[in-house]
């Protein structure tokens, strides 16, 4: 006989509420769909604000259950989310297989901006705050760092563009923040996508998020060592690189990097269906 998965009845099992002699609400309880109080209502009842079942917004925390505007809003900025794991997985497979020198150098800025501006979308949208939830996590929650830290990127791409107009200043400064930025975006964005995949429940992708998220740390790693490397040893800065280190780095980021970046692809694009398919259970639960 199979063993029930505790963490999935921890998902999909009704919160305690309390009730009062007449068998009404005794809690505050938020209706998922528009917010009302529902307190002193009975629990097959139905909300007076917007029709809705009591009993949906008693039922746990699945994505399918929650806010049918809310969870579509998720499916949305996890599609931006994928395309721009897409986008930066072709503009890397560029550069670093030696496309670049034989493509138009507007291809290569395209593609970077693509990614950038996509990322930047997705994260925004698949960290919306969950409406009427009175656990909103705090502003150094995984969520809130995930949704800030794109913009804090894009600005250092700016910043470097400006900056770059002067000659004689070194961008490798700026190259090592934008790497710092990923690595803080690689670690909030997973643990707040893990938390999104808890609640379908998918528990795979919760593995598979969780080798994303130390791969990342692993290869924006490499990255800082390679600028630190260009920063402290002269013979770093030459190119073709004469440094050991630099080269077996550049070695392996060049052939590893694309294969991983297209399994970060696969990885998110079934994340986004899987969103997207909780997005649809929503409408169709509460007629949306």
């Amino acid at each position: 006989m199979t063993q029930p998965n505790p963490r999935l009845a921890e998902v999909t099992a009704t919160p305690p509420v309390r009730l009062d002699p007449a068998g009404r609400i005794a809690d505050d309880v938020s209706c998922r769909k528009c917010g009302y109080n529902l307190r002193g209502l009975l629990p097959d009842g139905i909300c007076p604000e917007c029709s809705g079942q009591v009993v949906r917004s008693l039922q746990g925390n699945r994505l399918s259950l929650c806010n049918p505007i809310w969870v579509r809003t998720l499916a949305t900025g996890a599609g931006f989310v994928a395309l721009g794991v897409t986008i930066l997985s072709l503009d890397v497979t560029r550069s670093t297989l030696g496309f670049g020198n034989r493509l138009p150098t507007w291809l290569g800025k395209t593609l970077f901006g693509g990614w950038m501006l996509s990322a930047s979308i997705g994260f925004w949208r698949v960290t919306t705050a969950e409406p009427w939830n009175p656990g909103e996590p705090s502003f150094l929650s995984a969520r809130s760092v995930a949704r800030y830290v794109p913009l804090a990127m894009a600005s250092t791409v700016i910043a470097s563009y400006f900056v770059s107009r002067w000659k004689g200043i070194s961008l490798e400064p700026f190259f090592a923040l934008f790497a710092c930025e990923g690595l803080v975006l690689a670690i909030s964005g997973t643990r707040h996508f893990r938390l999104l995949a808890q609640r379908i429940p998918d528990f795979a992708m919760m593995r598979w998020l969780g080798i994303v998220k130390w791969v990342s740390v692993v290869l924006l790693g490499l990255a800082l060592l390679g600028y630190a490397a260009q920063l402290v040893s002269p013979a770093s800065k030459a190119y073709p690189p004469t440094s050991p280190a630099t080269q077996y780095i550049g070695c392996a980021l060049a052939w590893g990097l694309p294969a991983v970046l297209l399994w970060f692809v696969s990885v998110f694009v079934r994340l986004w269906i899987a969103i997207r398919d909780e997005a649809r259970l929503a409408a169709a639960q509460w007629q949306v």
